[in-house]
């Protein structure tokens, strides 16, 4: 059985990971039932207003407390449990416990609440030659202001793919085959190059852990994944060693709770799941999923329990359960997809899957079922520009970006805080053929 725990975290936007957050029930001679916040999880940014956020309760409550100490900048109404501010220091995800009290007895839920700092910018790559575009994100409306354009790699090399964590980005290049470090100035929109590495023969993918300590290339020619150690001052990058796949891999994703790296691979059509050592960054395959067809992109939900895998030849998307403690895969259930479904993420919430449809220029939202998570019937399709590939979210999960190659533009789409049906804020147009769009805090 899988527990919904409710969460705060802050990143100033509301976002809703379940149906209400989870409840406390009553005590036999107590007044007060079914207390409950409207989210399961809040993501807030420093500086960024939270919309208020009002718990409610079946009874009598006269006053309302929270432990341990908000951080600076948020408040709490003690008469009547209310969540209001705008935070103004970064602080890591606690657990807090809000009480409400009555003559009759007291009540208490759990909340889970973080501090992020504010993507400033987004990102857009291109696979054509080796710079990104680069956009000012304002955290509460989406709006975009264009900064300019930047080269990402030296000489002719082209991009293959590009990722950040925190301040730090690197971009993972053919012609030759490198991973170099980026720094960008979140002012100015500047890029200074680092050293470049090898990145094996044909690099494919890459991805960083969700502490920024280690990064992974998945090659593709080499049939294995390369190991960097991050240096947390410069983004500068260390050469760790290499571990074997199996032939032909496709994708690789990282698990956000940094334990597991994923890779799907075409010609043993499995998903494999590799420890990462906490310590080293050294991997170690642990289990696999052998598939009736070749699997095609990964996702990994926010708290690590689960891996998603497209199935074009089915034109399905499968929901697969990862054992915490050994990484053992165990299909959950299948959705149809449609035709070509092309690229896949889950929402940082945790409470759906987006699926592209390349042909029909479509995102679809499945939800996420609280007990198991497996994949719902899906809540609709929603338009995108000509061929959509590939999806992203900023870390509130307020804005999703697809990059969508047929139609050279990149969308960016308002994610609703409730339903989280997504709505077309923009499509830019991409001066060549756009890659996966990255969101920077700096």
């Amino acid at each position: 059985m899988r527990t919904t725990t409710i969460t705060l975290i802050s990143s100033a936007i509301l976002c809703l990971v379940s149906c209400g957050g989870g409840g406390g029930g009553s005590s036999s001679g107590n007044d007060l039932s079914n207390l409950s916040y409207p989210a399961a999880s809040v993501v807030l940014a420093v500086a960024v207003p939270l919309t208020p956020l009002a718990p409610s309760v079946q009874g009598p409550a006269t006053s309302w407390s929270i432990e341990p100490t908000l951080p600076e900048g948020l408040a709490f109404d003690t008469t009547n449990g209310t969540l209001s501010g705008a935070a103004s220091v970064v602080s890591p995800a606690t657990e807090y416990t809000v009480t409400a009290r009555s003559t009759k007895g007291s009540l208490a839920i759990a909340l889970r609440l973080g501090v992020e700092r504010p993507t400033r910018l987004l990102l857009l790559p291109d696979a054509s030659d080796g710079s990104s575009s680069l956009l000012g994100l304002d955290a509460q409306t989406g709006a975009l202001t264009r900064v300019g354009s930047q080269s990402m790699v030296e000489g002719t090399s082209k991009l293959v793919a590009l990722v950040t964590h925190r301040d730090h980005a690197w971009a993972l290049s053919t012609d030759p085959a490198e991973i170099t470090p980026v720094h960008v100035d979140s002012i100015t929109g500047l890029t200074t190059l680092g050293a470049s590495l090898s990145a094996g023969t044909a690099p494919r993918a890459c991805a960083v852990r969700a502490d920024g300590k280690f990064l992974y290339v998945l090659d593709a020619g080499g049939a294995a994944i390369l190991s960097y150690a991050v240096d947390a001052e410069n983004g500068a990058l260390t050469e760790l060693g290499s571990t074997p796949t199996a032939a032909d891999p496709l994708a690789l994703a990282l698990d956000p709770q940094g334990s597991y790296v994923f890779v799907a691979s075409a010609a043993d059509k499995k998903i494999v799941s590799f420890a990462i050592d906490a310590e080293t960054g050294a991997l170690s395959s642990k289990n696999e999923l052998v598939l009736d067809e070749t699997p095609a992109g990964l996702a990994v939900a926010p708290d690590g329990e689960q891996v998603a895998t497209l199935l074009p030849l089915t034109e399905s998307v499968l929901a697969i359960d990862v054992e915490r403690s050994e990484g053992v895969l165990t299909a959950l259930n299948q959705r149809s997809a449609g035709a070509v479904p092309t690229g896949l993420a889950y929402h940082p919430g945790g409470r759906a899957l987006y699926v592209l449809k390349g042909d029909q220029a479509l995102v679809v939202v499945y939800p996420i079922a609280a007990a198991d998570g497996s994949l719902e019937p899906a809540l609709g399709n929603y338009d995108t520009s000509a061929g959509p590939q590939e999806i992203s979210f900023d870390p509130a999960g307020h804005f999703a970006f697809i990059a969508c190659k047929a139609g050279n533009a990149v969308d960016v789409l308002a994610v609703d805080p409730v339903g989280l049906e997504p709505s077309l804020l923009a499509a830019l147009t991409a001066r060549g053929l756009p890659l996966l769009p990255a969101t920077f805090q700096g």
